[in-house]
């Protein structure tokens, strides 16, 4: 049963994935708008880059002092969140620039 249910999430994310590539795809062939590449890059490649960075940064993290691997893994969480977080942020300022730059004074 817990394997069906991963099975159906899996879908349900992979079609959503899917659905917002296509939605990003689209608006930034209508617009060309750099902000709408930032957001793909915040919302669909980091989180996909995450688990090969995870690995990498595991694999040499004990190296460098005495670190536990809880300590490992909560810096790692924080560092994709802080990354993902800055990078949602360079996309909305792109966005923000780009319609205010269109807005009347």
């Amino acid at each position: 049963m817990a394997g069906m249910i991963i099975k159906i999430q899996l879908i349900i994310c992979s079609l959503l994935t899917l659905a917002i590539i296509a939605s990003l795809i689209l608006k930034y062939r209508r617009t060309r708008d750099v902000g709408f590449l930032w957001l793909g890059v915040a919302i669909v490649l980091w989180p996909m880059a995450d688990g090969p960075v995870r690995w990498f940064l595991q694999r040499h993290a004990f190296g460098f002092g005495n670190y536990t691997v809880g300590t490992v893994h909560q810096i790692l969480v924080l560092c994709q969140w802080v990354i993902g977080l800055v990078l949602q942020l360079v996309a909305i300022l792109y966005l923000y620039k780009k319609k205010s730059a269109l807005s009347p004074s």
